[in-house]
Parts: C-alpha cells; sequence; structure tokens
C-alpha cells in the first residue's frame, strides 16, 4: 500500500472514530441506555458498509 493510501485510510478512521464518539456523546446527552446506543450504532455501521460494497 503507497504512503498516499495509508494516510488516506488514516484519515477516514480517526473521521470515523470521532464520528461514532460523538454520536455515543449525543444519544447518551438525549438518556439513550448503553447498550440501545451501542446497537444502533452497530446498525449504523453495518449498513454503511452494506452499502459501501454494494457500489
Amino acid at each position: 500500500m503507497s504512503s498516499d493510501s495509508v494516510h488516506r485510510v488514516t484519515g477516514y478512521q480517526t473521521a470515523g472514530t470521532k464520528a461514532r464518539l460523538g454520536l455515543f456523546a449525543l444519544l447518551q446527552a438525549q438518556g439513550v441506555p448503553a447498550a440501545e446506543a451501542d446497537d444502533l450504532v452497530a446498525a449504523l455501521e453495518a449498513s454503511a458498509v452494506t452499502g459501501a460494497q454494494s457500489e
């Protein structure tokens, strides 16, 4: 993998982690139980992967 590819993937991973943590914070602020928040985020992530694979 080229240096540019590694840098791009690292950027996507960082952005994804920040988005995930932000979503958890928003759900927690709304009183969503941690287990339910985890299920919701996992479903969103699975949907994103499925969508990316179908393109």
